[in-house]
Parts: C-alpha cells; sequence; structure tokens
C-alpha cells in the first residue's frame, strides 16, 4: 500500500444528516483529523498483477461501532455518486474502505 495523497473533510449535506460531501482540502493529515469529525484519505493499492487502484478510507475523530460505521452515505470526490464500501473497518476510528462505481469504470478510474 502506497501512502495517502489527499485527504477529504466529510460535511453533512444536511444538518445532523447522514449523506456525507467531501471538501478538498490542502492541510495536513493531522490538523484535518484534529478539526474534523469524520475525513477519507484516498489509498492506493497495487494488486496481484501489478495494478494500481484508488479507494478512499473512511477515518472518524471519535470511537465509532460497527453499526454507527456502516450509516453513513458518502459522495464521491471525483464525480458526486455515492461510494460503496468495498472494506472493512480496521478499527474504531480508521473506518470501511470504499470505492467509486461510476469512476472505476472509466478508464484509469484514479
Amino acid at each position: 500500500m502506497f501512502h495517502h495523497a489527499q485527504n477529504y473533510p466529510l460535511i453533512p449535506t444536511v444538518k445532523n444528516g447522514t449523506r456525507l460531501h467531501p471538501q478538498n482540502n490542502l492541510c495536513s493529515e493531522e490538523h484535518t483529523r484534529n478539526i474534523y469529525d469524520l475525513y477519507m484519505t484516498r489509498e492506493l493499492v497495487r494488486n496481484e498483477y501489478n495494478e494500481v487502484r484508488g479507494f478512499y478510507r473512511l477515518h472518524a475523530k471519535n470511537p465509532h461501532t460497527l453499526d454507527m460505521a456502516l450509516v453513513y452515505d458518502i459522495e464521491c470526490p471525483k464525480c458526486g455518486n455515492l461510494l460503496k464500501q468495498v472494506g472493512h473497518c480496521l478499527n474504531d476510528h480508521e473506518l470501511g474502505l470504499y470505492a467509486c462505481r461510476v469512476c472505476d469504470k472509466k478508464k484509469g478510474g484514479f
């Protein structure tokens, strides 16, 4: 796995809502983690065929149970369609791994 290239603070689209809209952010991940309750990082993963795919990892400032982590609908930072969870939570702060079906269908994805 490669390093995190970019982070995206997540803002509810309605007050106290579970649909989250990503914001572009040039701040460090540490700064983002200190300010925002929820954010995503972009992760690049190389598979067994030496192909690189991009994913998004959801992070939470406050501990989340699995049920809490599953309630969010997150928009893709690139195209705005909803992301699909494709990987499990690593712990109570590093939550699910997400991919965009729309961007994945485009040549090159990321």
